[in-house]
């Protein structure tokens, strides 16, 4: 039956070499998924999907460099334009995390905790500004 078993799956030559690519391919998609699991504990919701929309953006712009895939003109200038304010927002929470850390400890940690959540760069300048 097509449910059990789609068209094509038995026919499909499962040679050594095509087994490793199919499970080199498993493995990847285990440590994408993982990888977003241990980001997603340590910063802020915000800061993960504009990860996520930083890596989108990087990759197309990469295909249409590298590969030659066909995007127009607006879909290229969105994608440099979403890479551009990302990077603005990591050089903004930066220095607003410069600033929280130049005054000292609040009096209120329940708000400087939340302060410190929303302030997590996607890009930082070394092991420190976490």
């Amino acid at each position: 039956s097509p449910i059990v078993d789609p068209p094509g799956l038995w026919q499909f030559q499962w040679t050594g070499e095509a087994i490793l690519w199919i499970g080199l391919s498993g493995i990847a998609a285990f440590l994408v998924n993982f990888s977003g699991f241990l980001v997603m504990g340590n910063i802020s919701a915000l800061a993960h999907v504009l990860l996520g929309q930083f890596k989108t953006a990087i990759i197309m712009i990469l295909a249409a460099i590298i590969f030659g895939s066909k995007y127009s003109t607006v879909q290229l200038l969105g994608a440099a334009g979403a890479v551009v304010a990302i990077m603005f927002y990591s050089q903004v929470t930066m220095q607003e995390k410069e600033v929280h850390k130049q005054q000292g400890s609040s009096s209120n940690n329940d708000v400087e905790n939340q302060q410190q959540v929303l302030a997590v760069p996607l890009i930082s300048k070394g092991k420190d500004d976490r």
